[in-house]
């Protein structure tokens, strides 16, 4: 799947923040190195944030990452704050919405 950074960032961010209902622990930790090993550079920084990347994940590992999307952005829409995410529930399911366009273009 291919997205600038600063979105495989949040993908990041919210993939730390899930656990996946079948507890999963292998995808959980095997999606989560795929992204980070792509958007992060050699000095372990982020690379820059309009750069896009590309983020070969497995069919469990894509449907990990919908799933936690999709509950962090359930969550971000009826709660008053964001418990560090930084972004409001639109913008997560905005981002649901064109990792599912690419997955169905696949």
């Amino acid at each position: 799947m291919i997205l600038p950074v600063r979105r495989w960032l949040l993908v990041e961010k919210v993939l730390d923040d899930y656990e996946s209902v079948e507890g999963d622990l292998l995808v959980d930790r095997s999606a989560a190195h795929a992204v980070r090993e792509s958007v992060y550079g050699d000095d372990l920084r982020p690379l820059p944030d309009d750069r896009v990347a590309t983020v070969e994940l497995s069919g469990a590992e894509c449907q990990l990452v919908a799933d936690s999307l999709a509950h962090r952005a359930a969550a971000a829409d009826t709660e008053s704050h964001d418990h560090g995410i930084g972004v409001s529930g639109s913008e997560i399911w905005d981002l649901l919405r064109v990792l599912d366009a690419q997955l169905t273009r696949r």
